[in-house]
């Protein structure tokens, strides 16, 4: 059986395997930091940290070749730590295990790889190892905790490094030449909310199986967001119990018009009917939809809510833990009356609950196919579904303002940029939600080429947060990368990749951070480029690396390096 030890070229895959072995999620880089500075020194060459984490190794130009203007190759040391709900795997202390698949491509055991941006690492190792290659003055900047903030890339200091071209091996679709990308800024929003006290069997549900992925990149392609989904769940699963099922009525978007007309209906499922138990209290209940009309006889009780967890990654899995309270029809639910808690009592008889959760189980079934067909493809797994969970003791008394917001903070592509057609120009991710008893808190990842719109984006999404009684706080902003086509490292990498692949590369920006745009505000004058082996599936279990683009990056690489050791300063 094939394994990455027998790929080619073996400098690169001997590299990347052992980063594989060397834990690196963001934020905890020591080790594979170490790993870099003990191989400088056994290649002998001098080799340096600075106070972000960032570690520079220089290597002398190739004789003939010293007064060449120097190269920047870059990469960054630490991975976006992923892996599937069954997987057990801790990223802190476990290495990654590797496979070679029969189709071409290497990928991870239910975890992500790491390829994004270990095999640039990997190459650039490769590069300050090989003695026979052609080169100019070189330095190897390998930067840290770029998947959580760009933390090395904002604290690189001017004057550090001296080359004049910098060349970013952290692009993911071979053949392609990357000259400019999107800013960023990380947006956490808090709203708070009061609870009350409950007792109800709780029930999780939880909806996963949805193909994630990354939140710049992959933001075009309408994948689902499982946080959103789960929301939205939550919404059809109350207006299930009111007997709203169906196509589009305005008499089921909870506070229209028409629904405060008609008031709400008891329920639309006889296993729900012979829940109804009597309940004596007196008062108007809300439901979790938000519908202030006729209290419904069965109420989804909210007591807890997350999913997702990294910003930069599109959610795959999240979770509720919710209960059921009945009250008999016309009646409020008992946890209305002023302090006195709704006991167990109200929610009905086993049996009658058990029915009442085979129903809701059922109907979640084809409520997962009716959302399976509004996704893309590779969303077919998804899953939704509803178990027992630990009792519930508060529920969240604020559910629907804390639900609408969620609902109304916008999600996905907002614009699309108007002089590169198919080229993202303003997105956010609703990348994680947590409650912790007092407040959700939310994290999204706002991304633009435009300063103006990325800055406009934000203002809109405060304003959601803000009329749901909450606050928005702004971090870790950082403009885009502005292109220059015309550039000599632009032309060079043009010519050598038709050279080649027999035909001129695409040379493109990417809706998604890289860290030259950052770097570059201490260096102006450099010319960047970013280039790399084609890799999918980046920040999920399913990213892979396609074997054989491997090999044909390096050999660019090379040849671009022995191009540019030709040039005179």
């Amino acid at each position: 059986m094939t394994t990455i030890h027998d790929l080619q070229p073996a400098r690169v895959w001997q590299y990347f395997h052992q980063l594989t072995q060397i834990p690196r999620p963001s934020f905890h880089e020591e080790a594979v930091q170490q790993y870099v500075l003990e191989e400088a020194k056994r290649l002998g060459l001098p080799a340096e940290r600075d106070a972000a984490g960032n570690i520079r190794v220089r290597k002398p130009a190739s004789p003939g070749h010293e007064n060449a203007p120097g190269v920047i190759l870059q990469s960054h040391l630490d991975m976006v730590p992923q892996k599937n709900a069954d997987k057990v795997h801790d990223f802190e202390k476990d290495p990654i295990t590797t496979k070679v698949r029969e189709d071409g491509w290497l990928t991870a055991d239910g975890t992500t790889l790491g390829a994004d941006n270990g095999i640039g690492a990997a190459t650039a190792l490769a590069v300050l190892a090989d003695e026979t290659l052609e080169h100019p003055p070189l330095e190897a900047l390998f930067t840290s905790t770029e998947e959580t903030g760009m933390v090395g890339a904002q604290g690189l200091q001017p004057n550090w490094l001296n080359g004049k071209y910098l060349i970013n091996l952290d692009t993911e679709e071979e053949g392609e030449l990357c000259i400019g990308c999107a800013g960023g800024v990380d947006g956490t929003y808090r709203i708070p909310y009061s609870t009350r006290p409950v007792q109800l069997p709780g029930w999780q549900l939880t909806v996963k199986g949805l193909k994630g992925g990354h939140s710049g990149m992959d933001i075009i392609k309408g994948r689902g967001n499982a946080i959103l989904v789960l929301v939205r769940v939550l919404e059809a699963l109350q207006l299930h119990l009111n007997g709203q099922d169906g196509e589009f009525d305005a008499a089921a978007v909870p506070g229209s018009r028409e629904a405060l007309a008609r008031g709400s209906k008891q329920t639309g499922a006889a296993a729900v009917a012979s829940v109804a138990a009597p309940v004596a209290a007196a008062g108007k209940d809300v439901s979790l939809s938000g519908d202030m009309s006729a209290p419904p006889a069965v109420r989804v009780v909210l007591a807890d809510l997350q999913g997702g967890n990294l910003r930069n990654a599109i959610p795959r899995e999240a979770h509720a833990r919710i209960g059921f309270l009945v009250s008999a029809p016309g009646m409020a639910c008992e946890n209305e009356r002023a302090g006195a808690g709704a006991s167990a009592q109200g929610s009905g008889s086993a049996a009658s609950v058990e029915a009442l959760v085979a129903d809701v189980q059922a109907w979640l079934q084809e409520l997962q196919q009716t959302l399976r067909r509004g996704l893309p493809p590779e969303d077919a797994g998804l899953s939704i579904t509803l178990e027992p969970a630990a009792e519930i003791t508060e529920e969240l008394a604020d559910a629907p303002r804390v639900l609408d917001a969620l609902r109304a903070m916008p999600n996905g592509v907002d614009r699309m940029t108007v002089s590169m057609p198919g080229l993202v120009e303003t997105s956010t991710n609703l990348a994680a939600v947590a409650c912790d008893g007092k407040a959700v808190h939310i994290r999204c990842l706002l991304r633009s080429s435009d300063d103006a719109q990325k800055t406009d984006l934000a203002r809109r999404m405060a304003s959601v947060v803000r009329l749901a009684g909450g606050t928005s706080e702004y971090a870790a902003d950082y403009s885009g990368w502005q292109p220059k086509p015309d550039s000599e490292l632009v032309r060079l990498f043009v010519r050598t990749g038709e050279k080649m692949f027999g035909r001129k590369p695409l040379v493109s920006a990417i809706h998604a951070g890289l860290e030259c745009g950052i770097m570059a505000r201490n260096y102006p004058h450099w010319e960047m480029i970013s280039f790399g082996p084609t890799i999918t599936g980046a920040h999920s279990p399913d990213e892979a690396v396609k074997i054989d683009t491997v090999g044909r990056f390096y050999d660019w690489l090379k040849l671009c390096l022995r191009e540019l050791a030709q040039e005179k300063v």
